[in-house]
């Protein structure tokens, strides 16, 4: 087996590349549809909004990393939205997502290059949410953790 080493800090993920947003809200997400709202996707003030990425390990350590998020902040997890970075890139000219290792989760990265217009950025939000596709907490009890990890997903959706 291959052992995994992120990225320096910084660098572009490429569009194949997946990852996840860990829903600690409820109203993030519409609980019959199981359609995610673009308030999921609302940039932190320092124009940041974390992710993990789905290559920095199996499925169960994936979901691992999205409990962390959720005890971090005391919070329930929901689920968890995930979304090819290649359509993050086409959601604005000036987004991206960069690899920014933690020591909790080596696989956080950050979506950056938000535009500053309200509006414009609320727009990106609905593209983003739209694109996503959520994975229920509670299916991961029932997630086994020889998958492997998930790697790749096109980047049209």
């Amino acid at each position: 087996m291959t052992v995994w080493t992120p990225e320096p800090e910084g660098t572009v993920l490429p569009p194949e590349e997946v990852v996840a947003r860990a829903l600690v809200a409820g109203r993030w997400v519409a609980k019959i549809t199981g359609v995610i709202k673009p308030e999921a996707f609302e940039p932190h003030p320092d124009g940041t909004l974390s992710v993990t990425r789905h290559i920095a390990g199996d499925e169960a350590s994936l979901w691992a990393r999205c409990d962390g998020v959720a005890q971090r902040r005391g919070r329930e997890l929901h689920g968890r939205a995930d979304v090819a970075v290649g359509r993050v890139r086409t959601s604005y000219e000036t987004m991206r997502v960069v690899a920014a290792a933690r020591g909790h989760d080596p696989g956080h990265a950050n979506v950056v290059g938000w535009p500053d217009e309200v509006s414009v950025r609320l727009s990106v939000q609905q593209s983003i949410a739209a694109a996503a596709i959520f994975a229920p907490a509670a299916i991961r009890a029932n997630t086994p953790s020889a998958n492997g990890p998930r790697t790749t997903a096109s980047p049209d959706g």
